[in-house]
């Protein structure tokens, strides 16, 4: 569900963009009186969330829990702030939570609308600020206009229009400080997966191209800076950056098969996201090298290695799954619209027997 023509060649740019160790106290300056938090499940507990709390002092604050970003838990919070709506909506956490928050400020703008029109007609102009706090580094939300919520059916719907862009983004890798290594890697394969399919998306340009470019770029020094000294603030001050880059590339121009298959695995399997993106990355890759003989395929899975992230592969990332429902799921994913490839049934089970090989 999109609005206006995001298939044109664009980038929506947040406001501002504050970045490094203590950039959360931006909020000290921001004009509002009236602010609704919401944030992940146990957030109270991150050091640097209380910090985010402090610094609204003076201020009337509200706060809400979102697990997962599903049409039911997004109505729920409108019912409750329909009739006395915030000033500025702050999301902490990762996608799920920010996109939660950006669909419920343009529901709360736009009383009359629900997810079934929400993109039919006009829009109300915005009147609720929204700033995007991310606690991971690998979803991107926090740059773009695009939400993606879950419906009854459990089927992930992305909806896009630049209202949603959030006003400010706050990059502090203070959030960071508390994720093991192998998480931190993980999120490194979901932010590269997102350089990789950007640079090839069907929609790319030599804009977006350079984006992807500085995201791998990033990723190298981050990686190099966390093997040496795990949890380097410059490090993980990169890989948000990366992951902002990620996210304003993907606003752009989508993904490709590689996420259409990381959403089937999470809708059948559970598997996590930036678990999945990070195992299917180089398979993926190898086909494309395979199919189309395109350098720039080798080239990218060179660059996954010299990341360090080949040997966090997972091996058996199809284990157990429905392998024609996978390809089915996949090929009905809206990240198919722009895979450089066109592909059907069975092209895409040739690409999943090639992962299961490899």
């Amino acid at each position: 569900m999109i609005d206006g023509s995001p298939l044109v060649p664009h980038i929506w740019f947040n406001q501002s963009v504050h970045f490094r160790k203590g950039s959360i106290m931006v909020l000290k300056t921001l004009q509002a009186s009236r602010v609704l938090v919401v944030a992940y499940p146990g957030a109270a507990d991150n050091e640097a969330y209380r910090k985010v709390i402090g610094n609204l002092e003076g201020r009337t604050v509200q706060e809400e829990t979102c697990k997962t970003a599903t049409q039911g838990e997004v109505l729920r919070m409108r019912e409750k702030y329909e009739h006395s709506p915030p000033d500025l909506i702050l999301g902490i956490g990762g996608g799920q939570v920010m996109d939660s928050a950006k669909m419920l400020r343009v529901l709360l703008e736009n009383p009359g609308k629900s997810f079934a029109n929400i993109l039919e007609g006009p829009l109300a102009q915005r009147s609720i600020a929204y700033v995007a706090v991310p606690t991971t580094p690998s979803t991107g939300s926090e740059a773009n206009g695009t939400a993606v919520i879950k419906g009854s059916d459990g089927v992930k719907v992305p909806y896009v229009t630049r209202l949603m862009v959030p006003d400010v983004a706050i990059l502090d890798p203070s959030f960071l400080s508390t994720f093991s290594s192998d998480q931190i890697f993980t999120f490194m394969g979901d932010t590269f997966g997102h350089a990789y399919e950007t640079m090839v998306s069907k929609l790319t340009n030599p804009l977006i191209q350079s984006i992807a470019r500085s995201i791998i770029d990033l990723l190298k020094l981050a990686s190099a800076e966390l093997r040496q000294t795990p949890a380097d603030a410059r490090g993980l001050d990169k890989l948000m950056q990366a992951g902002y880059l990620g996210g304003l590339a993907t606003g752009s121009v989508f993904v490709g098969v590689c996420h259409a298959l990381a959403h089937s695995l999470e809708q059948q399997k559970g598997v996590a996201h930036s678990s999945a993106v990070l195992s299917l990355t180089p398979r993926c890759l190898s086909w494309h090298a395979e199919t189309t003989k395109d350098p720039i395929y080798s080239h990218l899975l060179s660059e996954f290695e010299s990341i360090g992230l080949q040997s966090r592969v997972s091996p058996d990332v199809l284990a157990g799954v429905d392998l024609l429902l996978l390809a089915r799921q996949a090929l009905a994913d809206p990240a198919m619209k722009t895979s450089p490839i066109r592909m059907k049934e069975q092209e895409m089970m040739g690409l999943i027997n090639w992962i299961l090989k490899k």
